[in-house]
């Protein structure tokens, strides 16, 4: 039995679903799911887990060749925390003007104050942004538990969609 495909979801949902707890709402569409299976498996076959991908071409963490794959050189665990904002590489299945972000943090723990400033910066930056929301997935929803980070979702108006380049 096939299953329904997954709509696109509009902001109202969205926002609701975050306020609720409700994130097993939100997702990829099947066709972005293949979209990310597959750029996943590249990045297995070429590097020694999807942690030490984002280390290496997020944060630029030195890599050396571990059994032929890239493997992120680990930092000292007194190293200074490295935090990053920028566009999910395989956003969900959100109507136009819906941006999603994530706030990596490398080395501590995402912190509400750092969540809510990232927040801000982009509501001061993306052009007709007018709402927000911000949401950690629990442990069962994240696909990257290694490294911490939080998702931003910034309802923008989408005919400033095109012109944005954060």
């Amino acid at each position: 039995m096939n299953k329904a495909p997954k709509p696109v979801l509009a902001w109202t949902i969205v926002k609701e679903a975050v306020i609720l707890g409700n994130l097993e709402l939100l997702g990829r569409s099947a066709e972005q799911k293949l979209e990310y299976k597959e750029f996943i498996n590249k990045i297995k076959s070429e590097h020694l887990s999807v942690t030490d991908y984002l280390l290496i071409s997020k944060f630029g963490i030195p890599s050396e060749r571990v059994d032929g794959k890239l493997s992120a050189i680990r930092r000292n665990s007194s190293s200074p925390p490295i935090t990053l904002l920028a566009p999910n590489d395989f956003p969900y299945n959100f109507e136009a003007g819906i941006l999603h972000y994530i706030f990596w943090k490398l080395g501590g723990v995402v912190e509400k104050t750092e969540i809510r400033e990232a927040a801000s910066s982009l509501m001061n930056s993306v052009p007709g942004a007018i709402d927000f929301v911000t949401y950690i997935n629990p442990p069962h929803l994240k696909s990257v538990p290694e490294i911490e980070h939080a998702h931003i979702l910034i309802k923008s108006d989408p005919l400033f969609r095109s012109n944005i380049s954060i």
